[in-house]
């Protein structure tokens, strides 16, 4: 599971005695970015057009929420 995932199921992820996700607050438009940035879609995918994207999807009216 992708350090988002987890942050979005409410689980915590640790290495060790250390919690990774501790203050972690990405809204729905900084996730599409985010997921963007991944290897796979790098190549292939512009920051400047992820608000297009969402519109695309019909998720334009949630860019700035955050997770529940």
């Amino acid at each position: 599971m992708g350090t988002v995932a987890l942050h979005l199921s409410g689980a915590v992820k640790r290495f060790g005695d250390r919690v990774v996700l501790d203050g972690l607050s990405l809204d729905v438009a900084a996730n599409v970015r985010l997921g963007g940035r991944y290897r796979a879609n790098r190549d292939r995918f512009n920051d400047l057009r992820a608000g297009e994207l969402l519109e695309l999807f019909g998720l334009a009216d949630l860019a700035g929420s955050l997770p529940a």
